[in-house]
């Protein structure tokens, strides 16, 4: 076989494995507990790497307006990443704000940690404006309800929160912001939040909910998911994606 002919071969191969098969084991492995895998817990609990990370990001959020609601771990809901949170709320904005430490524990990234901040808020039209440093599969299909805005390294807590705000007012929204219940636990708070995008995403067929508040992902969805991290779909996406928020950025600091 002649050696162009046998690379061809091989990258037919490594494609259909990626492509049509790698989707498949996703599907078969990616179940989610919410109800039974949120725990409340104290910082003192967390490592030390993200109990250092949790307490720069607190600084940074008082200042805009930010209360501290509690510590939140993921432990026994995936069996792919264990996530540590401190869930903040700004009850001025009506907006949450949660400080993500995500530990990978899958064997093809396992140690790789993933931290940022994301900032959502939620009008009583149903839409939801998300904002975050941080793109993965869950943005690949949101749906119209929700808006998601990613930019690009930017770990500034207080300046990612500014987009946040110029974003919306942006839309020109004539909704109001559904106020956040501070009567609820932190575990409340977020096991809502949870099981609504996944409802969300299962209205749009990408997930299902066999039981209460345990998820999986549809076959629909593992392509979709999987092919979202796949080139050349990934650099295609990422490219669009962060190129609308470096435009809102500098929409911003123009009018700043």
């Amino acid at each position: 076989m002649e050696p162009i002919l046998y690379i061809a071969v091989l990258i037919g191969v490594f494609a259909l494995f990626f492509y049509l098969l790698m989707p498949l084991v996703v599907y078969s492995n990616a179940e989610l507990h919410i109800a039974s895998g949120v725990h409340e817990m104290q910082l003192f609990e967390a490592e030390a790497s993200d109990r250092a990370y949790m307490e720069r990001v607190s600084l940074a959020m008082q200042p805009i307006g930010f209360l501290p609601v509690g510590y939140i771990n993921t432990r026994g809901m995936n069996k792919d990443a264990l996530m540590v949170m401190r869930l903040f709320v700004n009850p001025k904005t009506h907006t949450l704000a949660i400080a993500n430490s995500v530990h990978v524990l899958n064997a093809s990234a396992d140690g790789e940690v993933k931290r940022y901040v994301e900032f959502s808020a939620d009008f009583d039209d149903g839409t939801q404006f998300n904002t975050s440093r941080m793109i993965d599969g869950a943005t690949a299909d949101n749906g119209s309800s929700k808006k998601t805005l990613i930019l690009k390294n930017l770990d500034n807590p207080a300046e990612l929160y500014r987009y946040h705000e110029f974003w919306m007012a942006e839309q020109a929204l004539n909704g109001t912001r559904t106020p956040i219940r501070m009567d609820q636990t932190p575990q409340a708070i977020l096991i809502h939040e949870m099981e609504r995008e996944l409802r969300r995403k299962t209205g749009r067929g990408l997930w299902r909910e066999p039981s209460p508040s345990v998820f999986k992902l549809s076959l629909r969805g593992a392509y979709l998911m999987t092919w979202a991290q796949l080139p050349p779909v990934k650099q295609i996406r990422e490219a669009r994606v962060y190129g609308t928020g470096q435009s809102l950025m500098q929409r911003a600091d123009r009018r700043a």
